[in-house]
């Protein structure tokens, strides 16, 4: 009821320059052609209506008193028990995430793998060298496949 009050006192109701009524919120700076109050006094009729009908239809819950607060021992039992949830969920989702990468990276090789054609042995492997050569004169240049010497492979190697 006082919460009721405070909010209805911030308006007030002023008129434009062409004599209409309108309402101004001083706190909040908000205005409106229709009356405030209205919607405050719909909405306390509404919930006085709905109390009498749960006293009509549930009167021993209506008469029964209203829960405690909670006492400050209740309090910070709850903000640890959240504390420790949160702590929980963090680590959780930072094995989950880790569990994600080591799935990916599996993942990722084994595409690799089947990308790589390595069928039968290769005998010419490093053995073989792509060279360019200059032709005659000098101004052209042509692309050579060569056998490697094992002197050059053995140095590559290194």
């Amino acid at each position: 009821e006082e919460s009721i009050r405070r909010d209805l006192a911030d308006w007030m109701e002023l008129f434009d320059e062409h004599g209409e009524k309108f309402f101004y919120n001083r706190r909040t700076d908000d205005s409106r052609f229709d009356d405030p109050r209205m919607a405050v006094y719909h909405n306390l009729y509404a919930r006085i209506k709905m109390v009498a009908k749960m006293k009509e239809r549930l009167p021993v819950l209506a008469r029964a008193p209203r829960p405690e607060e909670p006492t400050r021992q209740e309090i910070e039992l709850r903000r640890r028990q959240q504390e420790e949830e949160d702590r929980y969920l963090k680590c959780l989702i930072k094995v989950q995430s880790l569990v994600r990468v080591l799935v990916a990276r599996r993942k990722y090789k084994i595409k690799v793998a089947q990308a790589t054609i390595q069928k039968g042995p290769q005998p010419l492997r490093g053995k073989l060298r792509l060279r360019m050569e200059k032709l005659g004169d000098g101004k052209q240049k042509e692309l050579v496949l060569a056998m490697t010497t094992p002197h050059r492979r053995n140095r590559a190697a290194m």
